[in-house]
């Protein structure tokens, strides 16, 4: 049976306590829900058993990331059916599965006949940022989800692959004009609705648009007239209204026990305003993460698949990527080394950050060596990607610096259920197996440091490559896994033919070891039982 509480507090935690990011997930899931429901009453009619399993299999982990245990369930029994090719009976568990999914709309405050407030989808293309600021503001207000794009090419990829129920094109953009733009969504699908943004619109081209029954308006945009003809086209409701899934929480409960272990992946978030690209099959964590990357500021892509990622990155210039590691057909780490492979040749090696099924260090290591540069565990959280975008979406910046002062990782130094199992195996903080491992570490590492320094100045790759390999094995051991992932870069760069990238490296070490002595000894302190840590 489902516990009500645990599945707002489950999406409560994915968003950090934040109640904007929590209706948005909110919103989200119930419309998935009710997209896979519909789709297994169309697989049952169908007499189709491998789309009811397919379909059964998605919403059972959509269910399983929210806790909603009932709905697990009866989707879990219903997956089996279509598996074995057993149609028999399975109305009576799709009307289970039905009721389980009212319910979940019901906790979530979405219920059947909130589908009017629904987010319409509307693409903006446009090469003027400043027009799409406008115009992405202005649609929010009227209940629209935007998606922007700044060109002709990006227009066409984004309407064969989101499918917007409203496109607003300006008539002049790089690389594909918006009149052939038109043409392309006209053929495509003729019921996806148009506005036209345009400076100029001649009398050849006001004709054009007529006979395609495309209204037109000029710039500087009059909002006024926009909304009337977003209300004249069915695409205007009032704002959507504030989630009453549940009462708001105190700001000192919204952040949970998490905000005290996350050091800084709580607190105040900044926007940050990056291009990020969001690689993930699974329908439900596409919509999830888009929205927290949304929240955090970033403009956001999504990829569906390996080989869709690998063009999209080389068509456009992303911040960051968010690569899931397990994908059909191509996986994000095929995905990763063919990015790699054709970014060979050209300046921006793009920062890609891969989203493991279990966070473990294992998966950490196995995404680095594929030349991922972070890794972030599932499910994803609101706290995880803006540490992740804090550290990673400056990158072009702190590439084309000088091998100067390097700014520390935003990211926790430990890994706090290594080092805690760490604390708890040596029977308490001040256990003389902690203090062993954790002294050798400290004396150790300085002196793999200089190691490291001087195999640098003696051009010895070799001595570079095992001072760094073993210092990677104990900084992983202990939970420095920043620190651990630091070093395979500089493994990895031993085996070039210039060390010259190691210097940098080398120094982020040295400020990383300072920030993992400081966080072993303040983890340490507050493992010490509260009579004897006063």
């Amino acid at each position: 049976m489902n516990n009500d509480a645990d599945i707002v507090a489950t999406l409560r935690e994915l968003a950090a306590g934040d109640e904007i990011v929590f209706d948005e997930l909110a919103t989200s899931i119930a419309e998935t829900s009710g997209q896979r429901l519909a789709e297994l009453r169309g697989a049952i009619g169908a007499g189709d058993a491998a789309a009811l399993a397919a379909g059964a299999h998605a919403l059972r982990g959509l269910a399983v990331q929210i806790r909603a245990l009932a709905l697990a369930a009866a989707c879990t029994e219903l997956e089996l059916r279509g598996k074995a090719g057993d149609l028999a009976a399975t109305g009576a568990l799709l009307e289970r599965v039905q009721q389980e999914v009212a319910t979940l709309r019901s906790v979530l405050g979405r219920d059947a006949g909130d589908a009017a407030t629904r987010p319409r989808l509307t693409l903006i293309a446009d090469d003027d940022d400043e027009m799409r600021a406008l115009l992405h503001d202005a649609l929010e207000a009227y209940g629209h989800e935007v998606i922007e794009v700044a060109n002709g090419l990006e227009a066409l990829w984004a309407i064969k692959h989101k499918r917007p129920g409203l496109v607003l094109l300006d008539l002049a953009m790089p690389r594909l004009g918006g009149l052939e733009v038109l043409q392309f969504i006209r053929d495509f699908d003729a019921s996806i609705s148009v506005i036209v943004i345009s400076a100029r619109v001649t009398e050849e081209i006001s004709a054009r648009l007529g006979a395609l029954n495309v209204p037109a308006l000029g710039k500087p945009v009059d909002l006024q007239r926009l909304g009337a003809l977003l209300a004249g086209a069915g695409h205007a409701s009032g704002p959507r209204r504030p989630s009453a899934a549940a009462p708001r929480p105190a700001p000192s409960e919204a952040h949970g026990a998490r905000a005290t272990d996350e050091g800084p992946r709580s607190g105040p978030r900044e926007p940050i305003r990056a291009r990020a690209l969001l690689v993930e099959d699974d329908a439900t964590t596409q919509q999830i993460g888009a929205v927290m990357l949304k929240k955090l500021g970033c403009r956001v892509d999504v990829a569906a698949s390996g080989r869709e990622a690998v063009q999209m990155v080389m068509m456009a210039p992303y911040d960051v990527v968010f690569m899931d590691c397990e994908m059909p057909d191509m996986d994000g780490l095929a995905a990763t080394t063919e990015i790699r492979r054709r970014q060979r040749e050209t300046v921006w090696r793009v920062p890609i950050v891969a989203m493991t099924a279990h966070g473990s260090v294992a998966e950490r290591d196995t995404a680095l060596g594929a030349g991922m540069d972070d890794a972030v565990g599932k499910p994803v959280r609101l706290g995880d990607l803006d540490w992740a975008l804090k550290r990673w979406s400056d990158a072009r910046q702190r590439d084309g610096e000088a091998a100067g002062s390097p700014a520390p990782s935003a990211a926790p130094a430990l890994d706090a259920d290594i080092f805690g199992g760490l604390i708890d195996l040596a029977g308490g903080p001040d256990g003389a197996l902690l203090e062993d491992l954790v002294g050798t570490f400290l004396t150790d590492a300085p002196v793999r440091i200089a190691t490291m320094r001087a195999a640098v100045s003696g051009g010895d790759a070799r001595g570079l490559k095992a001072a760094a390999h073993a210092l990677k094995g104990g900084s992983i051991s202990l939970g420095a896994t920043t620190m651990g992932a630091l070093c395979q870069e500089l493994e990895g760069v031993a085996a070039t033919p210039s060390l010259a990238a190691a210097t940098n490296l080398i120094a982020r070490v040295e400020l990383e070891l300072e920030r993992v002595r400081d966080e072993m000894a303040q983890r340490r302190r507050d493992a010490v039982p509260g009579d004897r840590a006063r």
